[in-house]
């Protein structure tokens, strides 16, 4: 579960399980912004307003997810 989405400073992560686990935000052209590993917020107060990519990756078994995040200012 990720929220709030728009988001304007914070953005919270949820993993229901014990997952090892890497959380990567991206930009709409591929450019990697921010990236951690088992974060359960990721500050974007730096970030540009506008649309990222949030990529969560289990670093297990490599399966992944990817949801839109909405930046607003």
């Amino acid at each position: 579960n990720i929220y709030p989405n728009p988001v304007i400073h914070m953005v919270n992560i949820d993993v229901r399980a014990e997952l090892n686990y890497q959380v990567n935000l991206y930009n709409l052209e591929g450019r990697l912004i921010k990236s951690d590993s088992k974060s359960t917020q990721i500050n974007l107060e730096t970030v540009q307003a506008g649309i990222n990519l949030l990529e969560i990756i289990d670093l297990e078994s490599s399966d992944k997810i990817v949801e839109q995040i909405i930046v607003g200012k």
